[in-house]
């Protein structure tokens, strides 16, 4: 980038024009744009797009274009209705802007894609959209009506990258904060799912902290927000806790005053809060609280066991990994053994509903086992966890595909425990086939879990052959 400034400020021979955008020249940023605007302005007066509509407007649209794209030319034309300078524009002069940037930034996709590509390099579009949006922080207001999930994902990823740039000395992170808090409603989904993806998710984060702890939101949107979470997520690990902590206090008030109403959802706001506790490394209050869980949910289960038994196995489950994770091993293995019974029932009666909670549940005793040294019966359950969801894999990729790798992680490690090495690495080979691919597509979700099977992969390569 430096390169090529120092190319364009050679080859530059008009003077300096304030109005092209050279306001800060301090770095090689500011310089590359200086000379973007330059090619903008004489663009727009190429095409007569200038007097009539200010560069100012034309740098809006610009920045509209990279935080949300348009599918084509009729979307392209409902973003330029959303920005107050436009709407009120005839038919013919907003197709003017589209092909104005069309024709700077040419789409590199079919002829009904996409009418433009990206100003290049992206740190570029970046800079541009959060000047504009540090003038205008209300104008991702005016975008967000109307617009779809993809749409709303795109404008909080480059709304994110563009605050991340020191430049804006953390007042983009102040004003995407409040955009999310202020639209929560239609973005929460968006926030999470942008919060896993971006380089940097501390605005988004600092936003879905500020909604889950105010007395304002319903316990709807509570509980919808908390279904939007993904299972496992180190970055959104101390935010899920707190979530799930505040669900449990307001259960906890209702149950309190209604007891038969809201018992069983104060059961299931202590078992995900023991779940989140546990992922933050505070291992023996999520033991505490689901212990708790587990007596609410037996005594909802003796009196009603067709309603409530699915939920004391769950809670079983459950309490058998925390019991684990402080090293009552004997006492985690029984929890995890009547965890088995119950959904080996329930799955007889009912595969379609039970058969993913049991093969959950024979990879939990999996490890129990393993972990008092009953290898050989570990290895048992494990084959049968890996048999079930590879055909629960095999119906459902998208939904069964991660616990396919993780029951084969485990199995691999149940092979290599009774000395069968070679059978062992096949095993974590493929789980670790299967992780790369997710890891691709999401890091901070599935970098962790490929990181893992690598692991095992090079213990098991250490093993005597």
């Amino acid at each position: 980038m430096t390169a090529l400034a120092d190319l364009l400020d050679t080859a530059r021979t008009e003077p300096a024009d304030s109005t092209a955008g050279e306001e800060d020249v301090r770095d090689v940023e500011d310089r590359l744009l200086g000379h973007e605007a330059r090619y903008w302005q004489a663009s727009a007066a190429a095409r007569s797009l200038t007097p009539g509509l200010g560069m100012d407007t034309l740098k809006t649209a610009l920045a509209a274009a990279h935080l949300t794209g348009a599918a084509d030319r009729e979307h392209a034309d409902v973003l330029w209705q959303r920005l107050p300078a436009l709407a009120d524009q005839p038919r013919d002069r907003r197709n003017q802007v589209t092909a104005w940037l069309a024709a700077l930034y040419p789409a590199t996709t079919s002829r009904n894609g996409p009418p433009w590509g990206a100003l290049q390099p992206d740190r570029l579009a970046e800079r541009h959209t959060g000047r504009t949006l540090d003038a205008d922080p209300y104008l991702a207001d005016q975008l967000l009506d109307g617009v779809g999930g993809t749409q709303a994902e795109q404008l909080l990823t480059v709304y994110s990258r563009a605050a991340a740039h020191p430049a804006f000395r953390g007042r983009l992170d102040t004003h995407l904060t409040d955009l999310c808090i202020r639209h929560h409603r239609q973005l929460s989904p968006h926030i999470v799912t942008t919060a896993t993806r971006t380089d940097h998710p501390t605005p988004l984060t600092n936003a879905l902290d500020t909604i889950t702890t105010d007395p304002a939101t319903t316990l709807d949107d509570l509980n919808a927000l908390h279904g939007r979470f993904p299972r496992t997520s180190h970055r959104l690990a101390t935010t899920a806790a707190r979530l799930a902590t505040t669900l449990t206090r307001r259960y906890r008030s209702l149950a309190e005053a209604n007891p038969d109403a809201y018992l069983p959802d104060l059961a299931s706001a202590l078992n995900n809060l023991s779940v989140c506790l546990g992922a933050v490394g505070r291992r023996d209050e999520g033991l505490a609280t689901v212990q708790e869980a587990v007596t609410i949910r037996r005594s909802l289960a003796e009196a009603n066991p067709t309603a409530y038994l699915p939920d004391l196995a769950s809670a079983l489950n459950n309490l058998s990994v925390r019991l684990g994770a402080v090293g009552q091993h004997d006492e985690g293995l029984t929890a995890a053994q009547e965890a088995v019974d119950h959904y080996r029932s329930l799955a007889g009666a009912n595969p379609t509903a039970y058969l993913p909670d049991l093969a959950m549940t024979l990879n939990n005793l999996s490890v129990r086992l393993g972990a008092v040294g009953q290898h050989d019966e570990s290895l048992t359950a494990a084959q049968e966890a890996v048999d079930h969801y590879r055909s629960l894999a095999e119906a459902n990729p998208d939904a069964y595909l991660p616990d396919l790798a993780s029951a084969l992680n485990n199995l691999s490690i149940r092979l290599g425990a009774v000395g069968r090495r070679e059978e062992g690495l096949t095993a974590v080979q493929e789980a670790v086939t299967i992780r790369r691919s997710l890891a691709e597509a999401n890091p901070e979700l599935f970098g962790p879990a490929l990181q893992q099977s690598l692991d095992t992969t090079a213990w098991l390569e250490g093993l005597e052959p």
